[in-house]
């Protein structure tokens, strides 16, 4: 019999598919419109020794992702945490979603550069996952 699937979880999944996606960002965005591209993409295939510089574009796509990687494990952990207490719905649903929406906007408010616009979408990412602990409580 199939264990259903809950609230935490189905977050959990869009998430990790996010950054499997948001991973090649940098460099096919960052580089595809560099000077060089086309040495660029040849030196992929030689060991990246000579990789071109990335765009402006391509290094706030590298700092979302470096960021994505620093909130990532906390969100995950709190999502196994709840998932072991048998919580998933609710607050934490909640919060998962909330995090959820405010990651998917993070990188292109990071792109886009508009004043303040990533700095709220981060914190909107926060306040879900502080739902997410609360509900451990």
């Amino acid at each position: 019999e199939m264990v259903p699937v809950t609230g935490v979880q189905t977050c959990a999944l869009p998430i990790l598919a996010m950054y499997m996606l948001q991973v090649f960002v940098p460099t096919t965005f960052g580089t595809a419109l560099a000077p060089n591209a086309v040495a660029a993409t040849t030196d992929h295939m030689k060991g990246k020794d000579n990789a071109p510089e990335l765009t402006v574009m391509g290094k706030r796509a590298q700092r979302a992702l470096n960021n994505l990687k620093e909130t990532l494990p906390v969100f995950l952990a709190v999502a196994l945490l709840l998932q072991i207490q048998g919580t998933t719905d609710g607050l934490a649903q909640t919060g998962a979603i909330v995090f959820l929406i405010a990651r998917v906007l993070y990188m292109p408010a990071y792109m886009v550069a508009i004043f303040g616009l990533r700095t709220v979408t981060w914190a909107i990412g926060s306040v879900g996952i502080a739902l997410m602990i609360s509900a451990l409580f």
